[in-house]
């Protein structure tokens, strides 16, 4: 998780390694559990946030960015998966 943060966050391009590693590790994550409501191509945003592309993690959704760079404790797409805090808990069932 902490690579997709850093990954995400960061302005320049991705290595091959971490491309590598996105697409092996974290992707089939976000399709199995993320993409049914957080996804473009599935027609759903909810919260307006989508997953399904790069520009679209890093842009966020309504409750803001899904990243604070050199923190990933305090972004809230690991605060959701760790179901750390009740109101933010995801996927929610």
């Amino acid at each position: 998780m902490w690579l997709l943060l850093t990954v995400a966050a960061s302005a320049a391009e991705p290595s091959v390694r971490d491309l590598t590693f996105f697409e092996e590790k974290i992707r089939p994550i976000l399709s199995r559990s993320c993409y049914s409501c957080h996804s473009d191509r599935e027609g759903k945003t909810k919260g307006g946030l989508a997953l399904d592309s790069r520009e679209r993690i890093q842009q966020g959704g309504n409750s803001g960015p899904l990243f604070v760079a050199g923190s990933p404790n305090e972004s809230l797409l690991v605060k959701a998966v760790r179901y750390d805090d009740e109101e933010l808990q995801m996927p929610p069932n």
